[in-house]
């Protein structure tokens, strides 16, 4: 993808909304509840009826010693599987 159409793809986005096909349906589901209910008397807002999602800034940033560990810990691993191969005869 180029850069110009990734431009393209943003401002769509931007304009229509997501591409999520969840969050669409979830999206014309809250409208339609939004507007029952008004036609109702009652007031409401669409966001009312949405999933309430977690923030990406919510969740655990690794550090760059996390990462690294993490590496090491997979490696150990790795090593002691195929020492465990080599006894086997596989």
């Amino acid at each position: 993808m180029t850069h110009a159409e990734s431009l393209q793809w943003v401002a769509y986005i931007n304009k229509r909304g997501s591409l999520n096909v969840g969050r669409r349906v979830d999206r014309g589901f809250a409208m339609l509840t939004k507007y029952l209910l008004t036609v109702n008397g009652h007031e409401a807002e669409i966001e009312d009826f949405l999933p309430k999602t977690e923030r990406v800034q919510d969740e655990y940033i690794a550090k760059p010693e996390d990462v690294l560990n993490l590496f090491r810990a997979i490696s150990k691993r790795n090593e002691q599987l195929a020492t465990k191969r080599t006894r086997n005869g596989k």
